[in-house]
């Protein structure tokens, strides 16, 4: 992870001024992983978790039309390649996409040690919508439609990994209808 930090420092892309860090040309900030998760669990008890997942959504779009301002990035992979980095970088797990379908919108990601599923532990349900809305929102604007998201597997359900899919909303709603 230390040479996507120095690739970042040598390109200007990671920026740190007095009171402002930036990256990729966006403002971040650094804050323990508690507030964010403390966060969640507030919106969840107030069965606003959709909420959640829609905002997340829009974050995802949103980065990467900034990233795509900043960065010519002409294939799939160097796109799929920067969104693995970043994730990491960012301390949320260790992201992977493991299947990019153009034909049918559809990417599947998976997210090695979530952050989110690890506080959570032991869970009967998925529990990573905020990466869920960011790999939508991504993936929406890679390939130029709306698409919606699905948590599959999840470390909190005893899964190894967490795992997405994200495609179509019609076969995204007939997935997990299928799975209730």
């Amino acid at each position: 992870m230390f040479k996507i930090v120095m690739d970042l420092l040598a390109h200007k892309q990671l920026q740190f001024e007095e009171g402002s860090i930036k990256l990729l040309g966006q403002n971040v900030v650094i804050f323990p992983f508690d507030n964010l998760f403390s966060i969640q669990k507030i919106i969840e008890d107030g069965n606003k978790t959709q909420e959640l997942y829609l905002a997340s959504k829009e974050l995802g779009k949103n980065w990467i039309k900034n990233l795509f301002k900043f960065y010519k990035m002409d294939t799939i992979q160097e796109q799929a390649h920067w969104g693995e980095r970043v994730f990491t970088l960012a301390g949320m797990g260790k992201m992977k996409v493991v299947t990019w379908n153009t034909k049918d919108s559809t990417t599947i990601y998976r997210a090695y040690e979530s952050t989110t599923a690890k506080y959570y532990g032991n869970v009967d349900r998925p529990v990573c919508h905020i990466p869920r809305g960011w790999f939508a929102g991504a993936s929406s604007t890679f390939f130029n439609k709306d698409l919606d998201g699905m948590e599959v597997k999840c470390m909190s359900k005893g899964d190894k990994y967490c795992e997405f899919f994200i495609g179509p909303k019609e076969l995204v709603d007939s997935m997990a209808a299928a799975k209730r």
